[in-house]
């Protein structure tokens, strides 16, 4: 059984990875239930995922990398975008908190980014990856999967997909997820289109955008802390029924697809991945 979180993606499932609409349920991802935002902090998140060609894996430490990381376009891109004067004066400004934390595979290469500025942190090792996520007011981002968790929380996205021909063909194969046609948010190529983009999010009170919002409300269709109780329902369903038992009756979150299932954490069974964090256990 794959869990799926909304009509779209539940239908990408099923349809194009051969599993059928009787093994995809849309009941959502049981660890969204603890998606509680925490209020009063005033943060901007910024959370990269990694590229494969320029950092040693930890899993395979045979592996080089191809590319120093310090001459990466990657460490050039983020390095600018926590430097820039522009943001650095908004930040100080409006008192708002900017935390770099990227994914775990960059941490031996976070000794590049020392910032000596009282707005920004570098996260290092120990942080909670989802009371980052809860604590932030919006999420910056390239093509991390997170940022599905963020927006299941009603918050402000801003991808920075500065290298998506490149992440395409050396990393992951682009998935059903669009991020420029499905995304939450703006996308920038650009470390002056994202400093735009993160400054209007704060000036305007951290608040989506219209047409975003209604993405999301459309991507995810239910978005309560129901989302355990559906599964285990649907689990349970399945089990009697293979039993040749007849099951409870269960109240679907809708079918469709596009995504992310809680077994898959980002990699759809058809090989290709629109994002590339690891899930976050539930």
């Amino acid at each position: 059984m794959v869990l799926t979180t909304g009509r779209s993606e539940r239908a990408y499932y099923a349809e194009h990875c051969g599993y059928g609409y009787d093994r995809v349920a849309a009941t959502g991802l049981p660890r969204f239930d603890a998606l509680k935002p925490v209020p009063g902090l005033r943060r901007v998140l910024v959370m990269p995922t990694w590229r494969r060609d320029i950092v040693a894996p930890s899993y395979n430490k045979a592996a080089k990398p191809e590319i120093p990381f310090a001459a990466s376009e990657y460490y050039r891109f983020f390095s600018s975008l926590l430097r820039d004067e522009r943001l650095l004066k908004a930040l100080q400004y409006y008192n708002v908190e900017l935390e770099f934390m990227p994914h775990y595979e960059i941490r031996p290469y976070l000794k590049h980014f020392r910032i000596d500025h009282p707005s920004i942190t570098v996260s290092t090792t120990g942080r909670d990856v989802q009371l980052a996520m809860r604590e932030c007011s919006m999420l910056v981002t390239d093509y991390s999967s997170v940022f599905f968790d963020v927006a299941y929380m009603g918050k402000p996205i801003v991808y920075t997909n500065f290298d998506d021909e490149a992440f395409y063909s050396k990393h992951y194969k682009r998935g059903y997820f669009d991020l420029a046609r499905d995304g939450f948010g703006p996308t920038c190529a650009t470390v002056d289109q994202a400093v735009d983009e993160i400054i209007a999010s704060i000036e305007r009170g951290f608040e989506v955008e219209p047409r975003y919002r209604e993405r999301a409300e459309e991507f995810f269709v239910l978005r309560d802390t129901n989302n355990c109780e559906r599964a285990f329902r649907r689990h349970r369903h399945d089990g009697l029924r293979s039993r040749g038992r007849p099951g409870p009756a269960v109240r679907p979150a809708g079918h469709g697809a596009v995504g992310r299932t809680a077994t898959s954490g980002g990699m759809t069974p058809c090989g290709t991945r629109g994002s590339s964090w690891p899930a976050i256990p539930a």
